[in-house]
């Protein structure tokens, strides 16, 4: 039966199974006590399976997202070479982030989509504010997304901080006991980080932030997910550089021969 997550503002606040998604859509809001205080529900059923439902009354919205189990979830692997094809799951995602309506509904997607290319218990997109001298949660999923969600950081902070500092990606698959963990957050959630996935997202010499996933649904991080995730980062940098906004320069450049150690 398929799995549904219900969102708002980036954090999936409900899952559940359902037949179809008016049936999952109808369980979430009465589960919200919005099913009565709906007056006049518009919904609109997108290409990638997400449904949006407006309450043309009230302007509450609900966004509804199909999920897939970890027995479901694909193995994808990278491409070894330019001439082959990316997975499918990359370049539709790719565009979905590129078309994006706002530069925070790319960070949202981009941060869904990762979590397909890395299954993860949850996941962060953390955006450097260079005149703000912060680190910022522009979205966050999972069980404690709703927690981290416009929380902020020092720079430097954490496993975030170390790859938006040195702008390269990682993956750290003991990251309990590492100590670039920034344990804080785990007390401040009640959640155990056990190993993380980190990718920065750059483009014309600025670094606007960077993907975080935590927890493998399965196994552990690998080389193809992260290769994948940095991929999309890509993609997302050059969305926030057209959209007019500026991250920070990178204090150094980092060659892969230098990445943090896993």
């Amino acid at each position: 039966m398929p799995r549904f997550a219900l969102k708002m503002n980036g954090v999936a606040v409900r899952e559940l199974t359902a037949d179809t998604w008016l049936a999952a859509l109808g369980a979430f809001m009465e589960a919200e006590n919005a099913l009565t205080a709906a007056r006049r529900l518009r919904c609109e059923l997108l290409d990638s399976g997400e449904v949006i439902a407006l309450d043309e009354v009230s302007g509450r919205t609900w966004r509804l997202v199909p999920t897939l189990t970890p027995q479901e979830s694909p193995v994808l692997r990278a491409p070894v070479s330019p001439d082959e094809p990316a997975p499918a799951a990359l370049v539709e995602g790719m565009g979905r982030v590129q078309h994006a309506a706002t530069a925070v509904i790319a960070w949202e997607l981009a941060l869904e989509i990762a979590g397909v290319l890395a299954p993860s218990e949850c996941g962060a997109a953390v955006q450097a504010t260079p005149h703000q001298g912060s680190l910022f949660f522009v979205a966050a999923t999972g069980p404690h997304g709703g927690k981290l969600k416009a929380a902020r950081l020092p720079h430097g902070t954490g496993f975030v901080g170390v790859c938006i500092e040195q702008c390269v990606g990682f993956i750290v698959n003991d990251a309990f006991h590492d100590p670039r963990h920034y344990r804080p957050v785990d007390m401040e959630t009640g959640y155990r980080t056990r190993a993380v996935l980190c990718a920065p997202v750059v483009a014309e010499g600025y670094i606007f932030g960077c993907l975080e996933l935590v927890n493998p649904v399965a196994g552990v991080y690998n080389g193809d997910q992260l290769a994948l995730v940095e991929r999309l980062c890509a993609v997302l940098g050059q969305r926030l550089y057209r959209a007019g906004i500026r991250g920070k320069r990178p204090a150094i450049a980092v060659t892969s021969s230098e990445r943090p150690r896993a």
